[in-house]
């Protein structure tokens, strides 16, 4: 609603028809008189010299001139507090009748008037109507008052015009502020009220305010996990809310405390639920619905059964626990069905004997078999065995069945979930997939061991320990205890994830491991990129080198406890990940390991003055200790482990802090099987890849278009190099998104501050990948789109340039992480120069790209060929990413279910 003095100057130049009734001076004699502030004088003084066409301002006048167009925002706000300020120390509360500051405005505008005919006042009065309606179309106060503004004098109109832009800072930045609401009271006229006063008018004044301050902080609510900054202003905004005078309504009442409990209950648990217990009282849904479920939590993990709009079957070839717990969760609607019940082995004529004569029972089942597939329904085969051997035999069955019976037409409703080890099978999976006459299946590979890291660093990220940090280049180490599948999955995930810009942060990598040979071999037989401990490989500077030093412990003589405490003892910023093969023995280990962190953090105190602020703030930064645990019961049980004698908390003192994960029910759920939000972000990346435009629902696909789409989603899961590749990316976006600072106008791209804030709870797993989180972000990292090639602003132009540099050694380390070397440009030549054109050999895993930034473009001269541009072109679209923008009708379907959920459709065990 800006309205600044420049519009008031043009307003009254623009509607006088002779210059010389007033001199221009007379404005700079008018303003003295009514802006004290000697910054306002030389603003207006400026002002004048423009409209006389004198020489240009000096250069204290020209920076002064920019409050004319809105840019000085402090000479603006120290005007405002000047007039409130005047009201306070009169010792009565000024109004609009009696505030002597706009009585004496409008008398100078009186004066001023004086001097013009009667036709140029009539012009001006007809003009200011016009203002004051067209500043009523963009704010409340101005259109609330629009009548009672239309029927001042001229003079007061404008003397409520001068007040207006003088104090443009309040109305155009903090619109809901308790400073503009008295500014409201001082600069326009009283309603005028002709009826008799609501008895109630005063409550319903209060929730109006009420209302206008959680609209002020509505952004900020769904940010208080992750920013400090949110809920800060959310705690005092309500405190706010909960002393205004006569403010009975219990919904805003009982709203205000509810977010006072979810601002405080990650640092002070037992004031938290204080706040619950009020919001509770004055009967507010959220409140309430949190209390049932705390009640109703019992000691084994809460399996949700799901609602689905559509009906369908799942096929399992195995009653396991992973089997078990997902049954659980699956929608009423569906029928589980036993993957021998149809003897699907017995459908195929060549695996009977010649002796063998085909019954009526026989032909009956076949004929059910093909009838299951054609139902129309949807189907999910659940191939869960132990023996990962049996679930590819399996899988290999019911491909065959389709192809052998042509139901091609029916694989978009099917979805097969496979347990093996995916670097086993996913070549053998992709050769099944090419021999489906080109057609491609949905197939799920679910890697315990691989998923299980996955989880981990995706949704506890490992920057954790240095998040507050704005300065310096500190260290963080990752520390795994542990040598099984697991754990060589966290070391080869995390050497890729621990990228940073070479300013900010510098990262290794040290294994724990009883066998610490066989742990060393084992990765550097597949991965050769990684052969050496201290030095992975030679196509990197040093400074984006991350070392793996790999130790050998024996925890039955506590050497790994001896290994600890060295590290303690480094400047480092340690994350701690346990996986040695057992939960039980993971959970203990994890146990004397945060004693043992908490135990030397108490000892380096020597005497209590120390102790003051040194141990506070050790405490409350201990570094992360995750552990692997399958057992979903375990899992959740360790999110709250009682401390003896203390009741369970979330303080150093009464809470281990520990992190489960690995555990079945991140996966093994009907929402989370097929891999949920992560997944769908994976798909998104890859469409983007593929060039595939957003699915917008206004937009009317083409049939290249569909075809195009159809092509992308084939080699999406047609190949499992693809889907490893564009899951990496969904993995790395929380660490995309910490090496991103937001847009600051006019300065460099590192000077602005991190889009990532301290303030999370490092348990919580939704503080990144969860949708409102997501859609958040996705603003804040709109500017990347901007094109700023020729403007003046480069912010965009340095954060895509950046973000280049730090992407490229990222998927560089993720291809050596999955076996790939680099190859030189004339071994690229050699390779490409006969029958295979592809710059990446894939038999021999060799790819032309993997180096660092800065020799890719003389790389990219060479072959002619541009590999840049994609992940440019990937970075600029993190907005898009983020939304899930080429699966909107999926969203659309998603928020319809939601929605059937919420009326209480669901059906719950």
């Amino acid at each position: 609603m800006t309205f600044l003095f420049q519009d008031l100057n043009e307003l009254f130049w623009n509607n006088i028809t002779d210059s010389t009734c007033l001199d221009c001076k007379n404005i700079v004699v008018f303003t003295r008189c009514i802006l004290s502030d000697p910054l306002f004088i030389a603003a207006t003084e400026a002002r004048a010299k423009d409209y006389t066409h004198a020489p240009s301002c000096s250069n204290r006048s020209s920076t002064l001139h920019r409050f004319f167009k809105g840019r000085a925002d402090r000479p603006s706000k120290k005007f405002a507090e000047l007039i409130l300020k005047i009201s306070e120390d009169s010792g009565e509360r000024y109004t609009y009748e009696n505030s002597p500051y706009r009585k004496g405005t409008a008398q100078k505008w009186e004066i001023l008037l004086k001097k013009l005919p009667a036709s140029d006042n009539r012009a001006l009065l007809k003009a200011s109507s016009e203002k004051i309606r067209a500043l009523g179309k963009s704010n409340h106060y101005v259109n609330e008052r629009r009548k009672e503004l239309i029927i001042l004098s001229l003079e007061d109109r404008l003397a409520f015009l001068t007040l207006l832009a003088g104090t443009y800072y309040y109305w155009e930045k903090e619109p809901d502020s308790e400073i503009t609401e008295n500014l409201f009271e001082l600069i326009f006229p009283p309603k005028d009220e002709k009826e008799p006063p609501d008895p109630e008018g005063p409550q319903k004044e209060a929730a109006r305010k009420a209302e206008k301050r959680f609209g002020s902080i509505q952004d900020k609510i769904d940010r208080l996990s992750i920013d400090i900054g949110a809920r800060e202003s959310c705690v005092k905004t309500c405190k706010q809310i909960l002393s205004i005078e006569n403010l009975k309504d219990k919904y805003f009442i009982g709203k205000a405390n509810y977010i006072l409990y979810r601002c405080c209950i990650y640092t002070d648990e037992k004031l938290a639920y204080d706040y619950l217990a009020k919001s509770c009282q004055y009967e507010y849904e959220d409140a309430l619905f949190l209390r049932e479920t705390i009640k109703s939590a019992g000691l084994l993990y809460p399996v949700e059964q799901n609602y689905s709009a559509f009906s369908g079957y799942c096929i399992y070839n195995t009653d396991n626990s992973y089997f078990k717990l997902f049954a659980k969760s699956v929608p009423k609607d569906w029928e589980m069905i036993a993957f021998d019940d149809y003897h699907m082995f017995s459908l195929f004529e060549e695996e009977r004997g010649e002796d063998q004569v085909r019954t009526a029972d026989d032909t009956k089942q076949s004929f059910s078999g093909i009838e299951l597939l054609m139902s129309g329904a949807e189907h999910r085969f659940l191939l869960f065995d132990e023996d990962a051997h049996k679930n590819f035999t399996d899988l290999l069955t019911v491909l065959e069945f389709v192809r052998k019976n042509g139901l091609y037409s029916f694989i978009d409703d099917i979805d097969i979930f496979i347990r093996c080890r995916e670097e086993v099978y996913s070549a053998l999976i992709d050769t099944i997939q090419k021999n489906l006459e080109g057609h491609v299946l949905r197939i799920h590979i679910l890697d315990d061991d691989k998923m299980g890291a996955q989880y981990l660093l995706s949704r506890h990220p490992l920057f954790y320990p240095v998040r507050n940090l704005q300065s310096g280049r500190p260290t963080l180490h990752f520390v795994v205890i542990g040598s099984d599948k697991c754990a060589e999955w966290l070391v080869r995930e995390a050497f890729w994830l621990l990228t940073f810009l070479p300013q900010e942060t510098k990262a290794k990598i040290t294994v724990l491991a009883p066998d610490a040979e066989a742990f060393k071999n084992s990765i550097v037989a597949r991965l050769p990129g990684l052969r050496n401990n201290d030095d992975l490989s030679d196509c990197f500077p040093r400074d984006f080198r991350t070392p793996v030093k790999i130790i050998k412990t024996d925890p039955g003589n506590n050497s790994i406890y001896s290994e600890v405490e060295k590290l303690v003892q480094t400047r480092d910023h340690l994350y701690f990940a346990v996986s040695t093969g057992n939960d039980e023995k993971n959970l203990t280990l994890s146990i004397h390991l945060r004693e043992l962190l908490i135990r030397n953090a108490v000892s380096t105190i020597q005497n209590e003055t120390a102790a003051d602020n040194a141990l506070v703030d050790r405490l409350n930064n201990l570094p992360p200790i995750a552990f692997r645990c399958k057992d979903e019961n375990i899992a959740y049980l360790s999110r709250h482990l009682v401390v003896n004698n203390l009741d369970s908390g979330d303080s150093w003192f009464n809470n281990y802090a520990l992190i489960p994960f690995g555990a079945k029910n991140e996966r093994y759920t009907w929402q989370n099987l097929d891999g949920g939000l992560m997944e769908k972000l994976s798909l998104c990346v890859h469409l983007e890849y593929s060039g595939i435009p957003i699915d917008r629902e206004a937009h009317v696909e083409t049939e290249e278009e569909k075809e195009n789409r159809r092509a992308a989603l084939h080699s999406y899961y047609g190949r499992q190099y693809n889907k490893d590749s564009s899951m990496s990316v969904a993995i790395s976006l929380p660490y995309r998104l910490f090496n991103i600072r937001s847009e600051k106008r006019g300065s460099s791209f590192r000077e602005g501050s991190r889009l990532v804030r301290e303030a999370w709870n490092i348990l919580d797993s939704d503080a990144y990948i969860h949708r409102d989180t997501l859609e958040k972000f996705a603003e804040q990292t709109e500017f990347l789109r901007r094109d700023s090639e020729g403007s003046s602003d480069r912010s965009a132009a340095a954060a895509i340039d950046q973000l280049s540099a730090w992407e490229q050694i990222r998927w560089s380390r993720y291809m050596l992480s999955r076996g790939w070397m680099p190859a030189s440009v004339p071994q690229a030549k050699a390779y490409t120069g006969g029958e295979y054109r592809k710059h990446q050999l894939y038999i021999a895993r060799l790819h032309p790209a993997i180096r660092e930034f800065t020799q890719l473009s003389a790389v990219e001269r060479e072959l002619q060929s541009d590999f840049t541009i994609y992940n440019r072109r990937n970075l600029m679209n993190t907005c898009h990413i983020l939304r899930l923008d080429w699966l909107e009708k999926e969203k659309q379907l998603e928020e319809k279910q939601h929605k059937i959920e919420d009326e209480g459709l669901s059906v719950h065990p």
